[in-house]
């Protein structure tokens, strides 16, 4: 689920997924700087990210 951003942004795993009723989460790093992939589930989650990138 986590591999196709991991590879796209160049982020490194930097702890254990974290699962909640509408995300999936992974604590990771870039160029060593510790950020949060989330992956959204949930279809209103997906419409926001869709937003955000539009």
């Amino acid at each position: 689920m986590f591999t196709e951003y991991m590879i796209k942004w160049d982020l490194l795993p930097d702890g254990e997924p974290i699962r909640t009723h509408s995300s999936r989460l992974l604590p990771v790093r870039r160029h060593g700087v510790p950020a949060m992939l989330k992956v959204a589930q949930d279809p209103e989650e997906r419409f926001g990210a869709q937003l955000m990138a539009w």
